[in-house]
């Protein structure tokens, strides 16, 4: 995987490197309109087997693009993504169990117990895919498990800095003094990073890793962030690798262009390969 600065990034030739693998349905054809609207076209609660999670969508057109998003992430930390990506596409959000307006989950608070999740989310709110998984931080592991287990309803892939199943182990040694690795909704990092290194191929799905340049790391940190970044990228046969070097972890919130640019580029290849 070729390493690219966004400068000399040309979006048509990521489209012409993602075109090979992707098939949906036409989305020019409007969907069939229901009866009466699903909870995920107004928004709310829906039930996930005994306790519900809250998912907002807005926008029309397949793809229906996710966000997974980071720790402590809301729903306004993402509002400029979601209004310019309805311009294009349906986009939805959800709060994971625990989190903003859903229900706690049962434990223990793993990546698999949240794919699961998801899973009867999707399927509850009546969300046909084909999806692109857009995946913020910690909200990778579960864009990495899910695509893994569900490679048929996953059209594409955006990861935003996200978390690696190593990153505390080989960033020892280059953290701050004061750094310290917060727990999260309850989640057992060690337990879900075990189940996300098991998946070491996404096949051929189209993939975008949007890599920060700027991290508070000491040494030798930021290139070893960046190599686990490639590690990600080589996850996929059909991947670009794009370091935004005037952004911090949280791209989605430093630069939000870059990550609508990215999703349009999935949406876009999707669409063309129909």
């Amino acid at each position: 995987m070729n390493t690219t600065r966004w400068d000399h990034v040309i979006l048509l030739s990521i489209v012409a490197l993602l075109l090979p693998s992707c098939a949906t349905k036409s989305p020019s054809a409007s969907p069939t309109p229901a009866a009466s609207p699903t909870p995920a076209e107004v928004g709310g609660l829906v039930d996930v087997g005994g306790y519900a999670l809250f998912i907002s969508c807005e926008g029309t057109g397949a793809p229906t693009v996710v966000i997974e998003a980071g720790q402590f992430d809301r729903m306004g930390h993402w509002h400029r993504i979601l209004s310019e990506v309805a311009e294009f596409a349906r986009v939805c959000y959800y709060d994971r169990a625990g989190v903003g307006q859903s229900d706690p989950g049962p434990a223990p608070r793993t990546t698999q117990a949240m794919v699961d999740e998801l899973h009867t989310l999707l399927g509850n709110a009546h969300l046909g895919g084909p999806f692109v998984l857009v995946a913020a931080s910690f909200g990778g592991f579960n864009a990495r498990l899910f695509t893994s287990e569900f490679p048929d309803e996953v059209a594409g892939l955006v990861l935003v800095d996200s978390a690696h199943p190593d990153q505390r182990e080989r960033l020892k040694g280059h953290l701050p003094a004061d750094w310290e690795w917060v727990p999260f909704e309850g989640v057992d990092w060690e337990r879900s990073a075990t189940e996300v290194s098991q998946v070491s191929s996404l096949g051929d799905t189209p993939l975008i890793v949007l890599t920060a340049g700027q991290h508070a790391f000491i040494g030798e940190g930021e290139q070893i962030w960046i190599e686990m970044q490639r590690e990600l990228s080589a996850l996929s046969s059909n991947s670009t690798h794009i370091i935004i070097e005037d952004s911090g972890h949280h791209i989605y919130a430093d630069q939000p262009t870059r990550v609508v640019d990215a999703i349009r580029t999935i949406v876009d290849a999707i669409r063309a390969a129909e």
